[in-house]
């Protein structure tokens, strides 16, 4: 029998969730959330035998496990609602949000105080998540990832309520070194955050990606450069658990 060390209770309602969502026994869950794999089709990435693209799409049934550790930031996410406290209602926007624990804690914490959109490229991470809120009873918005190549204009009219920028807080970690063409999602993103909103990213590029095809984009797109191109300013208060916080003048 396999012993494991202590779950977090928020954790085993994850790995409840996914055995429920999978059909898959939850011993056999908990082992794949508990014991993290080596990335699916690394090796076949690597080689170049498969697209970019495809390595995400196969990989997704990996994902969906893998990533259902991620914590939900609650602590940090309440300082940047303590900020924005003056606005009726908070428009909140996780970016790449895996198994939406985030958006999840927000929405149960907050309510009706703040408003919650979510986005995930992965499918199957994007499908699981929609079944949780079934489940919960949540009203958080889905942006879809086809959403991003609409025009700016399209864009705008779509998840903004005027042209100078739809959301107060954008979360984003852990998440651009992943994306082959990440400007077109944070150039749309940027613009989407209204004046006086924030931006809490952290992305972690590396140099080589045939050490983790995963997290081995390097940064040839000017990522800080875009950011700053937006009138943001890169903020040393409230203390924040990792990435960088900014604010759009």
């Amino acid at each position: 029998m396999t012993e494991y060390t202590y779950i977090d209770p928020s954790l085993e309602e994850i790995i409840t969730d996914l055995s429920e969502y999978t059909k898959i026994p939850i011993d056999v869950v908990r082992n794949l959330v508990m014991n993290r794999q080596p990335y699916c089709y690394k090796r076949e990435f690597i080689e170049k035998k498969i697209p970019y693209n495809d390595f995400y799409n196969l990989a997704s049934s990996y994902f969906v496990f893998g990533n259902a550790k991620h914590g939900t930031y609650i602590d940090d996410i309440t300082k940047l609602v303590d900020l924005c406290s003056d606005r009726e209602e908070i428009f909140f926007l996780e970016f790449g949000g895996g198994c939406g624990s985030t958006s999840i804690a927000v929405k149960e914490k907050f309510r009706n105080k703040v408003s919650v959109s979510y986005n995930e490229l992965s499918v199957m991470q994007k499908d699981f998540f929609k079944f949780r809120c079934y489940k919960k009873n949540l009203d958080i918005r889905t942006i879809d990832d086809w959403t991003f190549d609409e025009t700016d204009e399209d864009f705008i009219r779509l998840f903004c309520r005027d042209k100078r920028g739809s959301f107060d807080i954008v979360i984003a970690l852990d998440v651009f070194e992943h994306i082959e063409d990440y400007p077109k999602y944070l150039n749309k993103i940027c613009k989407s955050i209204r004046s006086g909103g924030y931006l809490w990213e952290g992305s972690y590029f590396l140099e080589n990606r045939q050490h983790d095809p995963c997290h081995c984009i390097e940064d040839k797109y000017g990522y800080y450069d875009i950011i700053k191109s937006y009138e943001f300013e890169k903020q040393t208060e409230p203390k924040l658990s990792e990435g960088n916080l900014w604010r759009k003048r």
